[in-house]
Order: structure tokens, then C-alpha cells, then sequence
């Protein structure tokens, strides 16, 4: 019987994965994920007090009142100080609440009564279910143009219902002003993670089958952020795993690796330029491009960056609170969601919240480090470093952080974390 607490947060991952913004139940006025979500938060924490000993340590204890501390002052005391409405604050910052997760299910990874493993297969496979019906998607549409339209319709009616997916622009099914199909919605960015965790297998033709489908759907979500990430990620991965060997008393440069490095690279630009680019009939490069032009957002963005640094001068300390709002609003819907989430979060969590957040953080890299560089092996490490940049870079850049994709991300990374330093 113990097999039913633990299948709620199995259900509640794969809806997470599979379903999108969430909306498939918002017709009833019931949300399908949200009734997850509860249901595997008293489930896991019933089985970890039933049948298993809470073994605290005290990264838990701090992340544990971080994360009340957060929730008392910038859902409650500040939004109560500034007005803001209930619907906002909740709206904006309900899935903070997802880190609870963390707590009793950390408890079974460290004492490996789940074992992390099994948790990375199930979201490889999950994953690459998912990036393979990107790709029969855009290249259905590529054999058959005239169904572009239809294909949109479609995956509206799977994912819920029209009013509030177009309210909250998270699926981007359909053709774009430039005439490209585009294949994304919220949940492809699971596939960041995974290309990672795919890496990190051992090489073999079924291996880099994976890697590609991976890599070409992630390309079909046609998210300039995402490719900007992974580029940056594999700079920095590049440097971490190649360039650095040994531990903190010795530093080596592998010259033979930079060589082949160098080599490959200019094969990939090669055909990125030559070939990549014709499949796609030059979208590609001119989607990329645009990031440095006046139409590719750039001024959008800035604009935003510059309303919500307006905003926090007037709350430099502790900040609006979730749900707060600057002088420039995206959607009338979702008045308190903005792309600059870095300008955002200085907004909305102020000085006092940013140091905060960034102290925790800073002990975490502070652990890691330590246990890492006293090892010669920097192929986890790296991994991990570049599955972060290449998730934060668009985390920053759109409203993909808080939200139950973007922090279920995060919880991911962070029992990845300390499952590394458990074993």
C-alpha cells in the first residue's frame, strides 16, 4: 500500500511534463495540476512521517525558513502594505510553493529509498516523448503547409481552452509573422534538462539519436533565449570539463583538446552557415539576428528593464511583494508578469530579498565547489553548470520562472544538487 503515497507525484510530474500551461480541467473551474499538486505534497509528506526517519541537516533547516521567510513577507506583509490584489499575489507567486516539495522528497533521494537514477530515466523518457511530437509536428506541417492553421486549432483544444491559453501566452503553436512554424509551449523547456542529462550517458549511436532529436526540437521552438543559453552553456561546460583537470592544488590545460575543440566548432559553424540554415529556408539565422535589431525585442525589453527599475527606487528595501507592478504592463491579464525577471525580481523582492536569495544560493555553490574540486572528475560538474545556464539565461529573459514549469525546474536542479552531495 505504500505504493499510493508515491504515485500522486509520479502523476503530478508527468501532467507538469506533458500538459502544458496546466488548463486542460480550467473548463470545470478546477485546475487538474493545482489538485495534483496538493494531493502529492500531503502524500509525500504522510509517507516520509509514516515510514521513514527525517534526517535534517542544516541546509534544510535554512532553506526551510528562507523559503517562510519569503512567503510572509513578499505574499503577505508587503501586498498587504501596497494593495496589491489577492488574485495578483497568488497568481505570481503560488508556485513558490512547489520548493515544499523538496523537503520530503529529499529525504527519500539521500536514503535512497527513490533512487535518483530511476528519477532521470522517467524524465529522459518523458522528455524525449516530448521532443519527438515537436518534431512530427513541424515536419508535418513542413509536408503540408495548407495545415498550419489546423495544427494551431488543435493543440489549443488539447491543451484547454482558447481564453485562457491566448491570455496567458504559453503555447506557441502556429505560424509566426515571419512564415516559420513554430513549435513551443511551456513545458519544452523540460527539454533543456534533458539534453543534459542525455550528455552525460555514455556515447553510443541511440545516445546521439537522442542528442539530436533533443537539440532539432529545441531549434522548432524557434526561442531565440533558448539558443543563446545553450550556446553560453556549452562555452561554459567547454571550459569547466576540457580546460580544468585535477583539483583545487592543480590546474591543467589539455592544448590537444583545444585543438579539436577549435576544429569542431568551425565544422559546426560551417554547416550552421552553409547547410543548417537552407533546411530552415534562412529563418533561422534571421530569427538570431534580430536579437541585435530594433524588431527583435531588444527595445521591448528595455523599456521593461526601465519601468521596473523606475518602480523599485520607490521600494528599494523590501519591494512591492509578488503581484507587484511597474508602469508598463505586457498583458492586462497578467498585469504583474514581465520578460526582465531579473529587473522584476529586484521589484518585487527589493534589496533585502535579492541578498536574501543570493547568500542561499552562494552556500550552495560553496558546498558543491568544495565537494567538487576535491575530485578529478568534472563531468558531472559541468553538466550541471551548463544545464543552469542554459535554463537561466531565457529564465531571465521571459516569463518562465515563476510558474509551476519554470519552479518544478528548479526543485529538479536542486535534488539534483543534493543528491550529488549525499553520494
Amino acid at each position: 500500500m505504500k505504493w499510493l503515497f508515491l504515485i500522486w507525484p509520479l502523476l503530478w510530474m508527468v501532467e507538469l511534463m506533458v500538459g502544458g500551461p496546466g488548463f486542460w480541467t480550467i473548463g470545470l473551474g478546477i485546475s487538474l495540476r493545482k489538485v495534483l499538486f496538493i494531493i502529492s505534497l500531503c502524500s509525500l509528506y504522510v509517507y516520509v512521517t509514516l515510514f521513514v526517519e527525517w534526517k535534517i541537516n542544516n541546509r534544510d533547516k535554512r532553506a526551510f525558513l528562507i523559503i517562510v521567510i519569503t512567503i510572509i513577507i513578499w505574499e503577505l506583509i508587503m501586498p498587504l502594505i501596497h494593495g496589491t490584489p489577492v488574485e495578483y499575489v497568488t497568481g505570481d507567486g503560488a508556485s513558490l510553493l512547489i520548493l515544499f516539495v523538496y523537503f520530503p522528497l529529499v529525504q527519500l533521494v539521500r536514503q535512497d529509498i527513490i533512487k535518483w537514477d530511476w528519477i532521470e530515466k522517467i524524465y529522459i523518457r518523458i522528455s524525449m516523448i516530448l521532443a519527438v511530437v515537436h518534431v512530427f509536428i513541424w515536419i508535418t506541417v513542413l509536408l503540408n503547409p495548407g495545415i498550419a492553421i489546423a495544427v494551431r486549432i488543435m493543440a489549443i483544444d488539447f491543451f484547454g481552452t482558447a481564453d485562457a491559453i491566448d491570455s496567458n501566452n504559453m503555447i506557441y503553436v502556429g505560424p509566426m509573422p515571419d512564415g516559420f512554424f513554430r513549435v513551443m509551449w511551456i513545458s519544452t523547456l523540460y527539454l533543456i534538462p534533458a539534453l543534459f542529462l542525455v550528455l552525460k550517458q555514455k556515447p553510443s549511436i541511440f545516445r546521439t539519436i537522442k542528442l539530436l532529436i533533443l537539440f532539432f526540437a529545441l531549434i522548432v521552438s524557434y526561442t531565440r533565449a533558448v539558443w543563446v543559453g545553450l550556446i553560453l552553456s556549452f562555452a561554459v561546460m567547454t571550459i569547466v570539463k576540457w580546460f580544468i583537470r585535477g583539483n583545487t592544488r592543480k590546474y591543467r590545460i589539455s592544448y590537444w583538446k583545444l585543438i579539436k575543440v577549435c576544429s569542431w566548432g568551425s565544422a559546426l559553424v560551417f554547416f550552421c552557415w552553409y547547410q543548417w540554415d537552407n533546411l530552415f529556408d534562412g529563418f533561422i539565422w534571421e530569427r538570431f539576428s534580430s536579437l541585435f535589431t530594433d524588431g527583435g525585442g531588444v527595445d521591448w525589453r528595455m523599456q521593461q528593464y526601465d519601468a521596473l527599475i523606475n518602480a523599485w527606487t520607490e521600494t528599494p528595501v523590501f519591494g512591492t511583494g509578488f503581484g507587484g507592478q511597474a508602469n508598463f504592463v505586457i498583458d492586462d491579464g497578467v498585469p504583474y508578469k514581465y520578460e526582465m525577471i531579473s529587473a522584476a525580481m529586484l521589484m518585487k523582492f527589493g534589496l533585502v530579498g535579492i541578498l536574501m536569495w543570493a547568500c542561499s544560493i552562494c552556500y550552495y555553490v560553496f558546498c558543491l565547489s568544495k565537494r567538487e574540486l576535491l575530485s578529478s572528475d568534472t563531468t558531472w560538474l559541468g553538466n550541471f553548470i551548463g544545464a543552469s545556464c542554459a535554463f537561466i539565461f531565457p529564465a531571465m529573459t521571459n516569463p518562465y520562472l515563476f510558474n509551476f514549469v519554470g519552479m518544478s525546474i528548479v526543485l529538479f536542479y536542486w535534488l539534483q544538487i543534493e543528491n550529488r552531495l549525499a553520494h
